[in-house]
C-alpha cells in the first residue's frame, strides 16, 4: 500500500465500511440460492450474531461449512460450533479437515492430520503456488508419477536422521479429495494453486510452521523434489534457487550455480535479470561460507556480467554494483 501511495499518480482509495444487516442478509440469500439451501430465521439470527459476521469473508467461509450439511439439527449445531472470528474460524476448518474420517491409509488408519498438514505447509512455503501434480508427487509418491518417489528417496538419503523422511507413503486419492474440499478457499493462476486469503495462510502457518527447523526441512524437501524433476521441467528452473535459499543450503546453491543450471534457465525462461539475481545470491552464499576459491570467482564474475546485461544500476542492485 505504501508503494502504491508513493507513485506519481497514486490510485484512488475507497474505504469500505462494515456490512450492515441488509448487506449480511443479501450475502446469505445469494449464497443459499446458488446452492438451493435454506436457513430458518433462528439459524440466520445465530449466524448474524457472530462477531465477524459483518465481514464478507467470514460469512462466505461459514456458509461454505454449512452448505454440505443435510439436516436441520446438523446445521443448527454447526452454527453454534463455529468460532465468531475469521482467524479462529479458518483454524477450526483446518482442525475439522484433519479429523475427517474419509482420509484413511490402506489399513484404515486416519491420516487426515498428516495430509492436511503436508498440503497446507507446501502451499504456504511455495514462492508462487504449487500444481496439483506436484502436491500429489510430494504427499502421495505412489500416485501418478515417479518423481515424488525420487524426491523422497533423495531426501531420505540426505537426511537419514530426519523424522520426516520416515513418513508413510499414502494411497492415491487423498490429496485430490482434500483439494476439492478446500477449493472455495484456493485461487488458481493457470495450473498453480495457492491460498485465496491471507487469513487462511496465517492460520496454516501458525498451526503447522511455527518451528524454524520445520520450515528449513520442508524447503529442503521441495528443493530435492524440483531437482528430481530435472532442468527440462520449467518449474525446477524457476523455483529451485528460491527453496535452496530458504533452506539455508548455501553449499548446494553454490554448486548449482556452477553447473549448467543458469545457462539452461536463461535459455528456457529468457530472464537475464533472474539469472543475475541468482548469481548475486550465490556469491553472497560464498561470502557467508568463506569460500573464496574458483566457485566464488566464477559466481562473482558471472554476477557482474549478468547484472550489466540486465541493465541493473545502483538503484535496483546497489550491493552488486558497489562490489
Amino acid at each position: 500500500l505504501a508503494a502504491l501511495r508513493s507513485r506519481h499518480s497514486p490510485p484512488i482509495e475507497v474505504t469500505l465500511s462494515r456490512l450492515n444487516e441488509q448487506d449480511v442478509e443479501h450475502i446469505i440469500n445469494g449464497f443459499l440460492e446458488r446452492y438451493h439451501k435454506r436457513l430458518d430465521e433462528r439459524q440466520r439470527a445465530d449466524l448474524r450474531a457472530k462477531t465477524d459476521a459483518v465481514m464478507p469473508l467470514y460469512l462466505l467461509a461459514a456458509l461454505e461449512e454449512l452448505r454440505t450439511l443435510g439436516t436441520y439439527d446438523e446445521i443448527s449445531i454447526r452454527i453454534k460450533e463455529l468460532p465468531g472470528e475469521i482467524q479462529p474460524l479458518f483454524d477450526w476448518i483446518l482442525n475439522r479437515l484433519e479429523l475427517d474420517p474419509e482420509f484413511q491409509d490402506a489399513n484404515g488408519t486416519l491420516i487426515g492430520r498428516d495430509i492436511v498438514r503436508s498440503l497446507c505447509s507446501f502451499v504456504s512455503l511455495a514462492r508462487s503456488g504449487m500444481t496439483e501434480t506436484e502436491l500429489i508427487d510430494l504427499i502421495e509418491p505412489s500416485g501418478r508419477s515417479v518423481q515424488g518417489r525420487l524426491a523422497r528417496l533423495r531426501f531420505s538419503l540426505l537426511h537419514r536422521d530426519s523424522e520426516t523422511s520416515e513418513k508413510a507413503i499414502y494411497p492415491p486419492g487423498n490429496v485430490a479429495a482434500l483439494l476439492r474440499l478446500i477449493r472455495p478457499h484456493l485461487t488458481y493462476h493457470g495450473e498453480l494453486l495457492s491460498f485465496a486469503h491471507d487469513q487462511l495462510r496465517e492460520a496454516a502457518a501458525s498451526r503447522y510452521l511455527t518451528e524454524k527447523w520445520e520450515r528449513l526441512q520442508l524447503h529442503r524437501r521441495l528443493a530435492c523434489y524440483f531437482t528430481s524433476r530435472g532442468y527440462s521441467y520449467n518449474r525446477s528452473l524457476s523455483e529451485l534457487v528460491y527453496h535452496l535459499i530458504h533452506a539455508e543450503a548455501d553449499d548446494d546453491l553454490i554448486t548449482l550455480m556452477t553447473t549448467t543450471f543458469p545457462d539452461v534457465k536463461l535459455k528456457r525462461l529468457g530472464s537475464i535479470a533472474e539469472v543475475a539475481k541468482d548469481f548475486v545470491i550465490a556469491f553472497d552464499a560464498c561470502e557467508r561460507q568463506q569460500r573464496l576459491g574458483p566457485g566464488a570467482v566464477f559466481c562473482y564474475q558471472r554476477s557482474l556480467l549478468s547484472t550489466r546485461a540486465a541493465g541493473f544500476t545502483m538503484v535496483n542492485a546497489p550491493h552488486t554494483i558497489a562490489r
